[in-house]
């Protein structure tokens, strides 16, 4: 064999690889509580149980099971089936977007892209917080 076919074979397994990894899907996080239930508890005290549909990163990121419990779905082994606004996938599916910033309305995608490549790699994928503000970027799935 000659240098130029197994380097052209090479460059072409390793664009097909690479093309793999692009299209692979992240799971989204399991429904659990990142806050404790008694701040939880607080939370939906003040605001109501409004707060678990109206507010995403609350809703389906910080207090899951709490919120999940007051809206009377039943979460088996971290997943749930979204009804009434409280969803388990990202809300636009199956067109997700990155979160925006609060100040500004500016997309958090540049800053995704910065710590899923050069940063930390995509395990941080895996992070609630980082699957709710670059849900595209993280290729977070949007079904089963």
């Amino acid at each position: 064999m000659d240098a130029k076919w197994i380097v052209t074979v090479c460059f072409t397994l390793l664009g097909w690889l690479s093309h793999c990894q692009e299209k692979s899907t992240v799971p989204p996080v399991d429904c659990v509580n990142t806050w404790p239930r008694s701040l939880c508890n607080s939370t939906l005290k003040t605001y109501g149980k409004g707060i678990c549909t109206s507010d995403h990163f609350f809703g389906r990121y910080e207090c899951c099971v709490t919120c999940a419990e007051v809206l009377h779905i039943t979460v088996d082994k971290g997943k749930f089936e979204g009804k009434n606004n409280f969803t388990y996938y990202h809300p636009k599916c199956p067109n997700p977007t990155d979160a925006t910033m609060a100040t500004g309305g500016e997309s958090w995608e540049s800053w995704c892209k910065q710590w899923i490549t050069e940063e930390e790699g995509p395990t941080i994928c895996q992070m609630p917080l980082i699957q709710y503000r670059c849900y595209k970027t993280c290729n977070v799935a949007c079904k089963p």
